[in-house]
């Protein structure tokens, strides 16, 4: 080998080289790939206080009776809390830091606190016995108001069933049935609203602070309701309200008859399916009754509630990067650099165990070792009997170390 480097560097130079190449395809455009790359950045913006209980700034979402106690919910609070309650989503709230970004609003209201599996009052889900078929009442939802209706701050049972209306069909059907007793509690919710590409995010954590205080009547001390009580009670009376009622079959020897006195029939964690067979299946109810609140008092940021105030906003930054997916590429050029390898080995081996003093790495030993020797010649070339008398006066040219010692091809006599 220190021969070749001495007498040839420069071929052993290219050898090197050509070993090197699967290392230069590593990094070739195919290993690369178009990704989005999401930075966030923080920034000053400015936001609503979501201040429900400021009685100077805020918008009135309630109304009275008298002028004293809560008697409803206002047309403009009504209005957003039935586009929260039918599909049970958020509506699109305002971008008041624009598109990609994501602000923070926190809000005093309420909640619902619920015991599941409470024994309900008697007759609450219906009167049909399946193991007596006749003339009956099958209750798949019934929620009732342990006290006053219109009194948002009571508690309320209620109970629901996933069920078929044809007996011997609810086993084939994946829902919930069961029973809760749901009280009505103050809650301080953190909301994050987050807009990117168009598209609405919103994520919310809660925390119960106390019980509610009354909206309906005058409390213990013969005080009126204060603001923040008919502001919350409001909200309360709107998410109550949507629960109470029953959804029921009554059969009797005249017909059927359907009863549906309670807008829960458009839950969304209510599914009423007529593929075959009427079914009522039910989701995670006390999850969806809990979720309600909050997304009542989500959607309230449409309204004035206090005004604005300044605030820390996240901008989301979007970018079109190139990502190198160095292993997709390694382990196949990492096999082809090792079988190079034992390759050269096997090389190295054979030049040193078959006699390298009689090898040679010289250029022009490598040349006339493999030349064709019809290259070397010139002139006629026929196929009869003076072929061979013509091919030796046949003009040769031959490569040789010339007089001036250069590296050529020359004649072996001068026909000029």
């Amino acid at each position: 080998m220190s021969n070749a480097l001495t007498r040839a560097p420069l071929l052993v130079l290219v050898v090197t080289f050509s070993l090197m190449l699967p290392i230069a395809a590593i990094f070739s455009p195919a290993s690369l790939s178009v990704v989005l790359r999401v930075t966030n950045t923080s920034g000053a913006c400015v936001v609503s206080a979501a201040n429900i209980t400021d009685g100077a700034n805020s918008t009135r979402i309630y109304t009275t009776a008298d002028g004293l106690v809560l008697s409803g919910v206002s047309g403009p609070a009504l209005k957003i809390t039935q586009r929260a309650l039918v599909g049970g989503v958020i509506p699109s709230l305002p971008t008041f830091c624009g598109d990609n970004c994501i602000y923070e609003a926190s809000m005093d209201s309420m909640t619902f606190e619920c015991q599941e599996g409470v024994t309900l009052p008697p007759g609450q889900m219906g009167t049909v016995d399946p193991a007596h078929p006749g003339p009956g009442t099958r209750t798949y939802w019934n929620a009732t108001s342990d006290g006053p209706s219109n009194d948002p701050t009571l508690p309320f049972y209620v109970g629901w069933m996933t069920d078929a209306y044809t007996d011997g069909m609810t086993q084939y059907l994946n829902g919930t049935t069961g029973s809760a007793y749901c009280t009505p509690m103050l809650a301080h919710y953190n909301f994050s609203v987050q807009r990117l590409n168009g598209v609405q995010i919103v994520s919310y954590t809660s925390s119960v602070t106390g019980p509610m205080a009354p909206a309906t009547h005058f409390d213990q001390n013969n005080d009126q309701p204060t603001y923040a009580a008919l502001q919350i009670g409001a909200i309360g009376f709107a998410a109550r309200n949507h629960f109470l009622g029953s959804l029921s079959v009554t059969s009797n020897p005249v017909g059927i008859r359907e009863d549906y006195n309670s807008s829960v029939i458009s839950a969304s964690f209510l599914n009423i399916s007529t593929i075959g067979v009427e079914s009522y299946i039910w989701g995670d109810v006390v999850g969806g009754i809990q979720d309600t609140a909050a997304n009542i008092t989500a959607s309230m940021l449409l309204l004035n509630l206090g005004g604005m105030k300044n605030s820390t906003c996240t901008y989301t930054n979007q970018d079109l990067v190139y990502s190198y997916h160095w292993l997709g590429l390694w382990i196949p050029y990492g096999i082809a650099l090792l079988i190079v390898t034992v390759s050269l080995l096997f090389g190295v081996l054979i030049f040193l165990r078959f006699n390298p003093e009689n090898l040679t790495t010289s250029l022009f030993d490598t040349i006339s070792i493999t030349r064709d020797p019809t290259f070397g010649t010139s002139g006629p070339r026929t196929s009869d009997n003076a072929t061979q008398a013509a091919i030796k006066d046949t003009t040769r040219f031959i490569l040789g170390r010339q007089a001036d010692c250069h590296l050529e091809f020359a004649t072996q006599k001068d026909f000029t």
